[in-house]
């Protein structure tokens, strides 16, 4: 198969949808976005967290460490589409290629980025795999986003049907400087074994409910192999941030 023609038919531009006219709804501000709350898609928990602001905070706390005017963001995981919402406004002409696994929140993420004229940022409902053998896997939903991952529990509440993309191929078509991953589990099985080494800086929460600890081990040995080096500074909670060894972070940490 041609992944770039597929990579080319399948991607969703966010662009697109801010043409459009969008009526006004429900929203909560946070940090400087607005945040649409209509359809039931969003936990009470995650609404908490947002009037709180602090939703995803050691992710953005990461990101801000490292961000820098022009760099390219490969998000995997783009959830309601806060975190690269943020990341986009963060420094000067950025652009995000977005990967979300789960197809029910792609008209939520496009009503976000419409409500806040975004358009650099591109979203596309499919799985990044290192080296993949299928163009079709299973993908669990649960009741809400949050708890959708590649791996059946007895909270799965249905499987849906999601493309599958080369990741390597990914990083050589959209040339990223940055990698953000929040993947639910997912993380062990891309980013053991892929070169790594195209990146300036990535920002990577683990999920230790539901990744072994030798396998979270892995990870940083293939970063350490790629020459990105563990910034203790920036990383917060589940959030490991790792950048190029010979560089400095972005901003000064707080």
């Amino acid at each position: 198969m041609n992944w770039l023609k597929l990579f080319k038919r399948d991607r969703r531009r966010t662009s697109d949808n801010v043409k459009r006219a969008m009526p006004a709804e429900p929203a909560i501000h946070y940090r400087g976005i607005l945040v649409p709350t209509s359809g039931g898609h969003i936990p009470d928990s995650v609404i908490d967290q947002l009037v709180r602001d602090d939703y995803e905070a050691p992710e953005l706390l990461g990101i801000e460490g490292v961000i820098q005017n022009g760099d390219r963001i490969l998000e995997l995981g783009c959830g309601l589409g806060v975190v690269s919402a943020l990341a986009s406004r963060m420094a000067s002409d950025i652009g995000v290629l977005s990967f979300e696994a789960n197809p029910e929140l792609m008209e939520p993420i496009n009503r976000l980025h419409a409500l806040n004229g975004i358009d650099c940022i591109e979203v596309i409902n499919a799985m990044l795999k290192h080296n993949p053998t299928l163009e079709i896997e299973t993908f669990s939903l649960h009741r809400y986003f949050p708890e959708g991952s590649v791996i059946k529990s007895e909270f799965t509440q249905k499987e849906v049907s999601v493309s599958v993309m080369p990741f390597e191929e990914t990083i050589s078509s959209f040339k990223p400087t940055v990698l953000i991953c929040d993947i639910d589990g997912g993380e062990s099985e891309l980013l053991v074994d892929s070169d790594l080494s195209s990146f300036r800086a990535a920002v990577i929460e683990m999920h230790p409910n539901v990744t072994p600890q030798p396998e979270i081990n892995a990870i940083f040995d293939n970063f350490a192999r790629c020459g990105l080096k563990h910034v203790r500074d920036l990383s917060t909670a589940n959030v490991e941030v790792f950048l190029a060894d010979n560089l400095k972070t972005a901003r000064p940490s707080s």
